[in-house]
């Protein structure tokens, strides 16, 4: 299964396990602020953090990684653990993932979507996950995403929106004043 180390997520042959529902821009949506990226779990993840994990990931495996990606990494991390446990596989700490790189320094949102990447090709490695048991998990994840990162579908995971996320707004036609005579002089 691919992972942060080859630059990419996988769910399925083509869809990436980074898909986050859009569940509201509007004032009672998650967004409402355009502040936050995602929600999961529970927990709240800014733009900011995710924008830097992703520069971080980026520097550790030597090669750009998108910020939905990460979003997508994050977003099933809980269920990922959850499974993980169940399976017999042991968490995976901070300190071992750090220890690969001592050299780049890594966000504690970095550290939690490497640690949850390390655990899906752990998992993936020793046959205890597929895509199919991959995508089961994904139904599971209750995620919020900023649409500017693409949509959550459950079973699916993370996915990009196939238009923009900013939409322009109409402009009203705007009739011109009528011109008053000129004077004659």
């Amino acid at each position: 299964m691919p992972s942060f180390r080859r630059g990419r997520f996988a769910l399925g042959a083509a869809a990436s396990l980074c898909t986050l529902a859009l569940a509201g821009c509007g004032s009672s949506g998650v967004m409402h602020d355009g502040t936050t990226a995602l929600t999961y779990d529970g927990q709240s993840v800014s733009n900011s953090q995710l924008q830097t994990a992703a520069k971080d990931i980026s520097s550790f495996v030597g090669a750009p990684i998108d910020p939905a990606v990460v979003a997508g990494r994050l977003a099933v991390g809980p269920q990922i653990e959850q499974y993980a446990a169940k399976k017999g596989q042991s968490p995976i700490s901070d300190s071992t993932i750090q220890a690969q790189k001592p050299n780049v320094k890594l966000s504690a949102t970095a550290l939690e979507a490497l640690r949850v990447d390390a655990l899906i090709s752990t998992l993936a490695n020793n046959g205890d996950l597929d895509n199919n048991s991959l995508q089961a998990l994904t139904k599971k994840s209750n995620v919020t995403v900023n649409p500017r990162y693409g949509s959550w579908e459950k079973g699916k995971g993370m996915v990009a929106d196939a238009h923009p996320w900013i939409k322009a707004t109409p402009k009203t036609s705007a009739v011109p004043a009528p011109v008053p005579p000129q004077g004659q002089g």
